[in-house]
């Protein structure tokens, strides 16, 4: 018998987004990234191979994706980065661990925020993982639920190119509010 981890890493090849549907529904996922726009590609792919063996070693189970987010938001060195991320995802009943992981992993990569999904709940959130950068050191920002196949202001993307983000209407007004309408225009990422 496979171990979850196991199994989800055999899966990895074959991912779809029916499948990425299906862990948000049975697991506890997140997404992160060791990533930073001020390292070079070289530095950047040996922090993210630090990060893949802490995960492992966590015992969780990740597949590699694209993720696209904004660095810095509101600051005028605000970058759109595209970046090697890890989907991570973990037991229904890991009473928080995978929660508490991420957001230890991204202070220690200083992230501005991870991503996470409790398999209770509908709707994702990030969680910000820096002061002085959007959304704030131990922040949590409702940003909505799943939706395949579309791009927002923060996406993911498959091999294939097939995207998904957990965006809401709310997260989008949030964002135009605060005026980054034009992060909400897919021509812009």
């Amino acid at each position: 018998m496979r171990t979850f981890t196991e199994s989800v890493l055999h899966e990895a090849a074959s991912k779809s987004l029916s499948r990425v549907l299906q862990h948000t529904q049975e697991s506890n996922v997140g997404i992160i990234t060791a990533h930073r726009g001020e390292f070079d590609k070289k530095a950047n792919e040996a922090r993210n191979a630090k990060l893949a063996q802490e995960i492992r070693s966590n015992g969780f189970g990740y597949f590699s994706v694209t993720g696209f987010y904004i660095e810095n938001l509101g600051k005028k060195d605000e970058t759109k980065v595209q970046e090697k991320s890890f989907f991570v995802t973990s037991s229904p009943s890991d009473s928080g661990k995978l929660k508490k992981f991420l957001v230890s992993m991204g202070k220690k990569y200083n992230q501005d925020s991870v991503f996470y999904k409790d398999v209770e709940s509908e709707e994702g959130s990030l969680i910000g993982t820096a002061s002085g950068r959007w959304p704030g050191l131990g922040t949590e920002v409702n940003v909505g639920k799943f939706n395949a196949q579309r791009i927002g202001a923060f996406y993911t993307k498959l091999k294939g190119n097939r995207t998904f983000t957990f965006e809401s209407v709310d997260f989008q007004e949030n964002l135009m509010s605060r005026g980054y309408r034009e992060l909400l225009d897919k021509k812009s990422m």
